[in-house]
């Protein structure tokens, strides 16, 4: 049985936002609300005091936050998100995050969600993002395919993706195609066919190949297993490590992957600025021409649902392209794994 979602209350009050404020009024100048949780929320402070911080949000609506909620307030617009993240929460537990950013249009008053995900995570994950998706009109979701496409052929393209099945296989976590549904009626696909992947690619003589690499890394630092022969020879397809073997495997496989968007860049798999490789650039540009195409029809919040990697690049074309101001961010615990024993100590 799903567990439902206490929805945050940040996703909460932008999903119930009111209109945005009339551009009669004086501007104010703008803070960011760092929260304790590492969120941003971008606003204008209107009083700060014992008793908390009252902000008010873009959109016009006020909110107060306790004083234990808010870890500092800075001066100017927040940094650009980062969509993916490795805390470590010391006697806690460590945890890897995905953002999920809000977004409001100033003058249509539309409203736009980025939600970012990884291929292979823990249930819990999945049960909360999936009653989020649903809280949307609309989700466009990422997913390369086709008429007659093979899963087979899908993952020998998407170097990430195989990375990242061979991970749920180690550290038997689900894979988001098993616990997201996709066969919700406002679920809509809005990525390039494979076919036209494939193209690309060879047009541009691109390849994922630099992810084999990785992938190869990656498994000769699998723990060694006292039951295995070889731990310079792991098998994903093996019995479940231990269970302080796994957390250290995720510990190293989910810093890894918060850093993916720095390894796309250096392995040239991505350059924002000239926009020519296929892996983020253009099916960015493909998931925003289906979002242009639902920002023409009649709906209220509308939620773009890709991979973590691909959504500093998305960030930037809502805000530069279409106009839309950022509106909150937080942060979701797609991997939670246990503190260490040294931790504990």
């Amino acid at each position: 049985m799903r567990t439902p979602l206490p929805l945050s209350l940040l996703a909460f009050l932008f999903l119930l936002a009111p209109s945005p404020a009339s551009a009669s009024e004086e501007p104010s100048p703008e803070s960011t609300i760092e929260l304790a949780n590492g969120s941003f929320l971008p606003g204008t402070v209107v009083q700060r005091d014992g008793a908390g911080v009252l902000v008010r949000l873009r959109g016009g609506f006020l909110a107060l936050l306790a004083p234990g909620d808010v870890r500092a307030v800075h001066d100017g617009p927040p940094p650009a998100p980062e969509f993916i993240r490795f805390r470590e929460g010391g006697s806690s537990g460590d945890a890897l995050q995905c953002a999920v950013a809000l977004y409001l249009h100033p003058e249509t008053g539309r409203r736009v969600s980025l939600v970012g995900a990884v291929h292979v995570a823990d249930d819990r994950y999945y049960d909360e993002l999936q009653a989020l998706l649903d809280a949307h009109d609309l989700v466009l979701f990422e997913g390369v395919g086709g008429e007659g496409i093979q899963k087979e052929e899908i993952q020998k393209l998407d170097g990430l993706t195989r990375l990242q099945h061979q991970m749920g296989k180690l550290l038997a976590l689900t894979f988001q195609k098993d616990g997201i549904d996709y066969s919700r009626s406002h679920f809509r696909n809005a990525d390039l066919d494979l076919r036209s992947v494939q193209k690309e690619l060879s047009d541009r003589n691109q390849t994922l190949i630099p992810f084999q690499g990785i992938i190869n890394r990656l498994a000769a630092q699998k723990p060694a297993d006292p039951g295995s022969g070889s731990p310079d020879r792991p098998d994903a397809s093996s019995s479940s490590p231990p269970p302080g073997a796994s957390a250290e495997m995720k510990r190293v496989f989910g810093r890894l992957l918060a850093d993916a968007p720095r390894i796309l860049a250096q392995v040239g798999m991505h350059d924002p600025e000239k926009r020519s490789d296929v892996l983020i650039s253009m099916r960015n540009d493909a998931a925003f021409r289906y979002l242009e195409e639902a920002l023409e029809e009649d709906h209220r919040t509308i939620a773009v649902f890709y991979g973590a990697a691909h959504l500093a690049d998305m960030h930037r074309l809502l805000i530069e392209n279409l106009g839309f101001e950022e509106h909150a961010l937080f942060w979701m615990n797609a991997w939670s794994i246990p503190a260490s024993p040294v931790s504990r100590r």
